[in-house]
């Protein structure tokens, strides 16, 4: 089941043009940013580290695009009345939920590995050609490691936030809004609330401190993000132990 659960997800061109308009923002955001650095600085002592994890930190924009995604793999089925077939054929609501959700990590890798590696592409071009050298130190690390999970962390939230809404355009919408604008002014203008939320989480997961130096520390920015996909999953099985799918 989890298997044509995958299959179900990846058909289709969804999934391959999110796949690629993240990519192709990610690459213009990095190399935009590149020009703006100075040059000279690549090829100072401790230069080259700075320059390495703020490009890597840009891999976040693919973040909104594997939310995206983890939306429309529960919303389209409830557009097309297929997801009562779903549900009936994987053995009810509540299995349902847990396959797509298995099902979805084959996706949200593909999200974080395109995220990732277009940034550190650019990264590699833009410092190397101005003298410089590409070194992820033990900052640099982490920003990679975070950026890397919060991609994966934000399909699973845009997965489970569906099963509340299961109508694409205005959850899609919606989380875009919390994303964009609404969740960075809380984190800006009320940082000891901001910080745990999934946004600030992930700043800490990527040791991003452009909007506030109040972070929590790595390893809580993990906990956090985790401790509300685990309330979003139980929150959606509570939605639909208690109603109807169609």
């Amino acid at each position: 089941m989890i298997r044509s659960e995958t299959f179900r997800m990846s058909r289709g061109w969804s999934l391959p043009i999110l796949l690629l308009t993240a990519l192709a923002m990610n690459v213009l955001a990095a190399y935009g940013t590149s020009t703006t650095m100075d040059a000279a600085g690549f090829a100072a002592p401790g230069g080259s580290e700075k320059a390495t994890a703020a490009l890597v930190g840009l891999g976040f924009g693919a973040s909104l695009f594997s939310m995206i995604f983890g939306i429309i793999c529960v919303t389209r089925d409830f557009g097309n009345s297929s997801i009562g077939r779903s549900s009936f054929l994987s053995g009810g609501p509540l299995r349902l939920l847990s396959l797509r959700a298995f099902a979805l990590l084959i996706p949200a890798i593909a999200f974080a590995v395109a995220g990732t590696l277009s940034v550190v592409v650019v990264a590699i071009v833009t410092i190397s050609s101005n003298g410089g050298e590409f070194i992820l130190d033990g900052d640099g690390q982490a920003t990679f490691a975070g950026v890397f999970f919060t991609i994966i962390f934000a399909a699973y939230l845009g997965q489970f936030i569906a099963w509340q809404g299961r109508k694409s355009l205005p959850v899609v919408i919606a989380l875009i809004a919390w994303t964009l604008v609404l969740e960075p002014n809380v984190i800006n203008l009320l940082p000891a609330v901001g910080k745990f939320l999934p946004g600030g989480a992930g700043q800490a997961m990527s040791l991003d401190a452009s909007a506030t130096y109040d972070m929590l520390p790595v390893g809580g920015g993990y906990a956090v993000y985790l401790g509300w996909l685990v309330v979003l999953y139980a929150a959606a099985a509570l939605r639909l132990k208690r109603s109807d799918l169609l």
